[in-house]
C-alpha cells in the first residue's frame, strides 16, 4: 500500500466521525498521533511523511491555530522520542515504549468508542505502517502489541 492509500484511509476516519470544526475528537487525536509514532519506530520518518501527515490533520480534520499546533507538539515528542529510542532499544522494549506512548491517546480514547471503530482505527495504522511499501517487523509488532493491549482493557473492563 502506499502513502496515498494510507492517507486516503485516515481522510474517510477522520471525516466519517465529523470531528468538530474548532479541534479533533480524543479519538482523532490520538489515531493522527500514533500514526507518525508509528512511522517512527523502524528509525526513518520522512520529509514527505511529515508534510502528508500535516496536510492531512489540517485538511481533514477541519481545524487550525491551536488544535493543530497542540497535535503538533504531542506528536513531536511522541515520534521524536520513539526515534531515538529506536537506535537504542532492542525490538522487544521498543514495542512497550511505543505501547506506553499510545496508551493515553489513542488506547483510552479507542475503548471509549464503540466496537466498529477500534477495526477502522487499525486499519488506518496498518495503512500507515504499509505507507512506505515496507511494513517493517517492528512496525507489525507495534501493531500487534496495540491490538493485544486493548484486548486486555477489554477484557479486565468487561467491555
Amino acid at each position: 500500500m502506499d502513502k496515498q492509500n494510507a492517507l486516503r484511509c485516515a481522510e474517510r476516519y477522520i471525516a466519517e466521525t465529523k470531528a468538530a470544526q474548532e479541534g479533533f475528537g480524543k479519538l482523532e487525536f490520538g489515531i493522527l498521533k500514533t500514526m507518525l509514532t508509528l512511522a517512527a519506530v523502524d528509525g526513518d520518518v520522512s520529509a514527505q511523511e511529515i508534510e502528508r501527515f500535516k496536510e492531512l490533520a489540517l485538511a481533514n480534520a477541519g481545524v487550525s491555530g491551536e488544535a493543530f499546533a497542540a497535535l503538533w507538539r504531542s506528536v513531536l515528542h511522541a515520534a521524536g522520542y520513539l526515534l531515538l529510542q529506536s537506535r537504542l532499544l532492542a525490538r522487544e522494549r521498543l514495542v512497550e515504549e511505543f505501547v506506553r506512548e499510545a496508551e493515553a491517546d489513542f488506547i483510552e480514547a479507542l475503548v471509549a468508542e464503540r466496537r466498529v471503530k477500534w477495526t477502522r482505527a487499525f486499519d488506518c495504522l496498518n495503512a500507515m505502517a504499509a505507507a512506505d511499501g515496507d511494513y517493517s517487523p517492528v512496525e507489525r509488532a507495534c501493531v500487534n502489541a496495540l491490538v493485544a493491549r486493548v484486548r486486555q482493557i477489554i477484557k479486565e473492563r468487561g467491555l
